[in-house]
């Protein structure tokens, strides 16, 4: 007999290995700038102001052309596509597996993000409804 997957497994693989390469490329992304930082701190060692002075706009005019800031302001941008889309393939699958677990699932999510706020108002977890 022949393999045929169902079109649910086939989206719910496609959701899961998009939402891993974007959390992978979110992992790299950090530890690229942050490997940037830590190397371009070093600017502080040195004990001359004229020195460290000349070496940090040298980095800064690096950093202008390298697109650095965009890439660290990508990273929270990037794990949140990579949540969505696993919790995206998660309901899919648990939809086409038991449908009361699926409608648990966003119920308890809905209720949970719906009080938090009422019930410790200063965290973030809100709705438009809370």
């Amino acid at each position: 007999p022949t393999f045929s997957p169902s079109s649910s497994d086939v989206r719910v693989n496609a959701f899961w290995f998009t939402s891993l390469v974007f959390s992978l490329s979110a992992a790299l992304s950090a530890t690229l700038v942050q490997q940037w930082v830590r190397y371009h701190m070093q600017v502080f060692r040195y004990g001359h102001p004229l020195k460290s002075a000349r070496l940090r706009q040298y980095f800064y005019e690096g950093l202008e052309g390298s697109h650095m800031l965009v890439v660290a302001q990508a990273v929270p941008g990037l794990l949140h596509v990579s949540l969505f889309l696993f919790f995206v393939g998660l309901l899919d699958s648990s939809w086409n597996l038991n449908k009361v677990v699926f409608r648990a699932t966003v119920g308890l999510f809905y209720i949970f993000s719906t009080f938090a706020p009422v019930i410790k108002p200063q965290w973030p977890y809100q709705n438009p409804l809370s």
